[in-house]
């Protein structure tokens, strides 16, 4: 690879960023542009140094993981993995991350204990090469016009004896806030069941 891709650590731990930076130093196809301590500082340092890929700690003072990006996500779209010993397979704060346009997680512990395991290390390493350069929209929400009311579409539910089309919808990383918007799109009374299949690892 010709250019690095730029990886902007966030954590409020000292030691878990120096843990995580050196951990993904050892590749080279990536670089460690900067580290933030707190949920503030990561927005701005987005901003300011436009990296490739977001680590992102769940839990920080200031501003909290989540917080932050839904912020970063309405105002400067960057691929981000959660990094957090909350970020568990199907735990809630993994599934509320990824709603909110988070690529893709990690369980940190992993990494930052002194027996740290290199093969989990290397599928880190492989998390942020997957989702580095990845075309993210904006989700900062529309103005809803004046005057005019939102309407809730009414759902009309097929019996099972009428139903004769299905609809399957497969996602992987990224999939839940582009399954929100998917959603917006598709009647009420379609005739059709819809069946979703959620990659989450």
């Amino acid at each position: 690879m010709d250019q690095k891709i730029k990886v902007l650590v966030v954590d409020d731990s000292a030691f878990a960023r120096s843990a995580i930076t050196l951990t993904l130093q050892d590749d080279p196809e990536l670089e460690i542009i900067g580290q933030a301590a707190d949920g503030i500082e990561a927005v701005d340092l987005t901003k300011n140094l436009k990296p490739d890929v977001i680590t992102l700690d769940v839990i920080m003072p200031k501003m909290d993981g989540l917080s932050a990006l839904k912020q970063i996500m309405a105002e400067c779209p960057t691929p981000v993995v959660m990094l957090s010993g909350l970020t568990a397979k199907g735990a809630e704060i993994t599934v509320r991350a990824l709603e909110l346009g988070a690529m893709d997680y990690f369980l940190k512990p992993s990494i930052i204990t002194p027996a740290g395991d290199r093969i989990e290390a290397g599928e880190l390493i492989q998390k942020i090469k997957a989702v580095a350069g990845a075309n993210l929209p904006s989700l900062k929400k529309k103005p809803v016009p004046k005057g005019v009311p939102k309407i809730k579409p009414v759902v009309k539910r097929p019996t099972a004896k009428h139903i004769n089309k299905v609809v399957v919808i497969a996602t992987s990383a990224g999939g839940p806030p582009t399954l929100s918007e998917l959603f917006k799109d598709i009647p009420g009374d379609i005739a059709a069941s819809i069946f979703i299949v959620q990659h989450m690892r």
